[in-house]
């Protein structure tokens, strides 16, 4: 999980850079890379909910609720197919929009 971050961090930064966005000052800048990991996650998670089969989305909220994320990692990753595809789609729709409003 903390391997996953890290490259959304990534990802997060790169779009910032593409935006033009600097010279912001460092707190505003965390701010920002904050605000847009929290869009860029969002819109994953939509894509991951989008593509779980409807007969386990009863068990996916539970597990959510539970706040226990190597289960709710290993869950989605047995439910969703393409998994790896779906979220590389969310992010390049996601890179897509921010960059081009």
């Amino acid at each position: 999980m903390a391997q996953e971050l890290e490259t959304l961090d990534a990802y997060v930064g790169r779009l910032l850079e593409e935006k033009g966005i600097k010279d912001v000052g460092d707190e505003v800048l965390e701010q920002l890379k904050k605000d847009l990991r929290d869009r860029v996650e969002d819109r994953i998670n939509a894509a991951t909910l989008e593509h779980m089969p409807p007969q386990n989305l009863e068990e996916f909220e539970s597990l959510l609720d539970s706040g226990d994320d190597n289960k709710l990692q290993a869950f989605i990753r047995e439910h969703v197919a393409d998994l790896d595809q779906v979220i590389a789609g969310a992010l390049v729709q996601f890179r897509n929009v921010y960059l081009n409003p």
